[in-house]
């Protein structure tokens, strides 16, 4: 499976929560809009781990 998202988290972060569950990380570009730093980045592995990597980055986003 693949997702593809924009965030303005650092792609070091990203891989870092990734971190552990066998993911492919690729960094498509970024985008400026006006001060925010927007990344579009490619995830790619099996479904569950996906979902497993969402979850964990809205609770690292969320101070949880």
């Amino acid at each position: 499976m693949r997702a593809i998202i924009k965030t303005s988290i650092s792609p070091q972060e990203i891989k870092d929560i990734a971190k552990g569950l066998n993911l492919s990380i690729k960094i498509l570009g970024k985008e400026e809009i006006r001060i925010i730093t927007l990344w579009k980045i490619e995830i790619e592995g099996e479904e569950r781990k996906i979902k497993a990597f969402m979850k964990k980055l809205r609770m690292a986003r969320a101070g949880g």
